[in-house]
């Protein structure tokens, strides 16, 4: 288990370099970290440097996982709903679709752009920029790329998307019939598994790691 610790110091020596907190811009002196601390910000807490060298490779394996989870997670089922006779099964990109269909073009387009094209773009951004660094290739554009997850990452809203689900659970229980579907469950699991990927490795470590390629 890895250990977390405040190197924040007001004095200005040789060893400390100056940070500023991706969360909240803070500005603030950090010195030097031993193998296995983390540096957090004074005002929010949010990490600023981390030594964890196996940071990169949980990331990564994680970013991975969510890529292959991501697909099934979208496309397969969510659930099967029975109401006055009628049985019909959605997924995420059927929900939208039915939208789109139904003449709700703006929600059909929310829900496709914040549930399926956004996340996909930024576990796919994040994907490229970790595959550079693990493998110490600058790859083409891959500091743009970086820039564009850095970007999208706040608008994908996966976690709001379960949520919105779980919520509609406790309505549907008193008016229909439902059965959970494996699509539910692999959206639950890639929830878990991709906020892991990003919350191992911080944006400033994947920076710091892009200039030194």
């Amino acid at each position: 288990m890895q250990n977390s610790a405040y190197y924040l110091n007001k004095k200005n020596t040789k060893s400390n370099e100056i940070r500023i907190c991706l969360n909240c811009d803070l500005l603030q002196n950090v010195s030097d970290l031993k193998p296995g601390f983390n540096a957090r910000c004074r005002r929010c807490g949010c990490i600023l440097v981390s030594k964890n060298s196996g940071a990169l490779n949980k990331s990564l394996a994680l970013t991975i996982a969510s890529l292959i989870l991501f697909f099934p997670a979208v496309c397969f089922p969510l659930l099967r709903v029975k109401l006055f006779g009628e049985t019909k099964s959605a997924s995420i990109l059927n929900g939208a679709s039915d939208l789109f269909n139904s003449g709700f073009f703006f929600i059909a387009a929310l829900v496709f752009l914040f549930a399926f094209l956004i996340p996909f773009l930024k576990y796919l951004t994040l994907f490229y920029t970790l595959l550079s660094v693990y493998f110490r290739i600058k790859l083409p554009f891959v500091s743009r790329v970086f820039k564009i997850y850095c970007l999208i990452k706040s608008f994908a809203m996966e976690e709001v998307f379960l949520m919105a689900a779980l919520t509609a659970l406790t309505k549907l229980d008193s008016i229909a019939d439902y059965e959970i579907e494996s699509g539910f469950y692999f959206f639950s699991a890639f929830i878990i598994i991709s906020v892991s990927a990003i919350s191992v490795i911080t944006d400033s470590e994947i920076w710091e790691r892009l200039e030194n390629l």
